[in-house]
């Protein structure tokens, strides 16, 4: 059976290491004294635990446990696991990590998905988990992970390495593996969360896949060098209704010319409902959930999707496709024919069309008033 999305993951589903609260550990050391009598006892009954490690950890406060070894005292002293996660304080992977604070059950958000998204872009992994993001300014992606309550070094790096504690969070609540993360699964996974969880993965595509023509009222032009994963992308812009071009193959004339890449475009109706999705983005979480470095140009080309021209034209497009397949469909076709069969009395605006199409030899005037397909 496939597992389903869920937004919130339990401690004892992931590994790692762990700090509890003070008096959680007093309670904890008194229950297993009375129960075992010493620790070397409780060790022998219990076993993967030294009676040393169990005396360090519940007498020192700024001490930590293997998630799975805290479970097994817990579980032979009988304490609801739910119990036990929510007196937890601190996370760290291993050792010589730097902890932080954190709260279970640990709830997934959108942003949390919006960093693990970057992966297959601009950012690697490693089968064991360890993950990377590499741009020429990373600030912004520290500013996110310091929100999401990471503790982050604000530098001028032109790397930064992703949580390993996000990549297993993500990997439990989507049912993947590390090496996933950075392949077409996650991508056709994430279609089938909520809409503003598949959101920040295009805005993600956008900020480090994307250019946007803003001077020529272009499309925004998603060009990538895997197949695997443009094809993904485009299906995910199919999910959220973002009309784009088919994808191409051509050679690519910038960095790493002569190399093979795969493009498609959003189309200016596109952009108007991804604007639509952005407005509610940046109510619901803040400039640092919408684009970085092109915040200002995305916010411009969605104004000029908006303007009437941009508009018109995509309505005309729109016009063109129902002419060619009616055209299609009936063979040959009066002006008039086709404003009844669209169910339009804007005749002007349709003979318009059926002009420009027959001048641009895609259609044919076979008799006075009629067309065809050529």
């Amino acid at each position: 059976m496939e597992k389903k999305f869920r937004n919130y993951i339990h401690v004892w589903e992931i590994e790692g290491f762990i700090n509890i609260e003070k008096k959680f550990k007093e309670s904890i050391k008194n229950q297993l004294l009375l129960k075992y009598s010493s620790y070397q006892k409780t060790s022998r009954i219990i076993g993967k635990i030294t009676g040393a490690s169990l005396s360090y950890f519940l007498r020192k406060e700024n001490s930590y446990m293997r998630i799975n070894n805290l479970f097994r005292l817990t579980n032979a002293l009988k304490i609801p696991k739910n119990v036990v996660e929510r007196k937890i304080i601190k996370y760290r992977d291993h050792g010589a990590q730097q902890p932080f604070s954190i709260r279970f059950p640990f709830k997934i958000n959108p942003l949390i998905i919006r960093v693990i998204a970057h992966i297959p872009g601009d950012g690697n992994i490693r089968k064991d988990g360890f993950a990377r993001w590499i741009q020429k300014d990373t600030r912004p992606m520290k500013i996110l992970l310091k929100k999401l309550g990471f503790p982050i070094k604000i530098s001028k790096s032109r790397s930064v390495c992703i949580p390993r504690f996000l990549v297993k969070v993500i990997c439990v609540s989507l049912n993947l593996q590390p090496r996933d993360l950075n392949s077409s699964k996650l991508i056709e996974t994430i279609m089938k969360l909520p809409r503003h969880y598949q959101v920040q993965t295009i805005l993600a595509l956008i900020e480090d896949e994307a250019t946007i023509d803003v001077n020529h009222y272009g499309i925004i032009n998603i060009r990538l060098t895997k197949k695997y994963l443009i094809e993904p992308y485009g299906k995910l812009c199919d999910s959220l209704g973002y009309k784009r071009s088919n994808i191409i193959k051509k050679s690519n004339t910038g960095f790493g010319k002569g190399s093979i890449i795969y493009q498609f475009g959003i189309y200016a109706e596109g952009i108007r409902k991804l604007n639509k999705d952005y407005k509610v983005i940046i109510r619901n979480f803040g400039n640092i959930g919408g684009l970085w470095k092109k915040d200002n140009t995305l916010r411009k080309r969605c104004k000029q999707a908006l303007t009437k021209k941009a508009i018109k034209d995509s309505e005309g497009r729109e016009i063109t496709k129902n002419i060619l397949d009616l055209l299609n469909k009936y063979d040959a076709l009066r002006v008039k024919e086709l404003c009844d069969l669209m169910k339009t009395d804007d005749y002007n605006r349709i003979y318009d069309r059926v002009k420009y199409l027959n001048k641009t030899a895609r259609i044919r005037r076979i008799t006075y008033g009629k067309y065809a397909l050529i």
